[in-house]
């Protein structure tokens, strides 16, 4: 898959952890302003395919079902509008073996191969590595400090 839409020149490309990723579309609170970063095309979410089809698996679990509900949307229509602003590449031949959480190890791999600027996890064992070959890995709460101010510029 490629990218659907071009996205604006001063756009940041990042990586969010499935977790991060589904509190920020689905439950939005406090992470809602990653949903609104999105939307304005201020920053692309990346993937490498087996991490896309992770979110896939993820939401279409029975435990978001009540969540869809509220948000009057089904997981399909999630996907579809996330891919128009994603950039979506092949898996590269080397994974990282950092983690023992595959999944883990995959999200480092999205970032190389996407060439990102941050990784955005709350996950306990990723965020102490900081960051990896140059790319910063900071929690939600690091990164919505950073770059809500660019939604009130708008």
């Amino acid at each position: 898959m490629k990218q659907s839409s071009k996205p604006k020149k001063r756009s940041i490309r990042v990586v969010l952890d499935t977790n991060v990723l589904i509190s920020a579309l689905l439950y939005r609170k406090r992470l809602g302003v990653i949903s609104d970063l999105i939307e304005n095309e201020i920053i692309i979410p990346c993937f490498i395919k087996s991490t896309f089809l992770e979110f896939q698996e993820t939401i279409f679990s029975l435990k978001f079902k009540e969540a869809f509900k509220k948000v009057s949307l089904s997981p399909q229509d999630l996907i579809n509008a996330l891919v128009k602003r994603s950039i979506i590449l092949s898996d590269p031949q080397e994974i990282p073996k950092l983690f023992k959480d595959k999944p883990d190890n995959y999200l480092l791999a999205s970032a190389k191969v996407c060439n990102v600027s941050f990784i955005v996890s709350g996950d306990k064992e990723v965020q102490p590595l900081k960051q990896f070959q140059g790319i910063s890995i900071v929690s939600p709460k690091e990164f919505l400090k950073r770059y809500k101010k660019f939604l009130k510029r708008k």
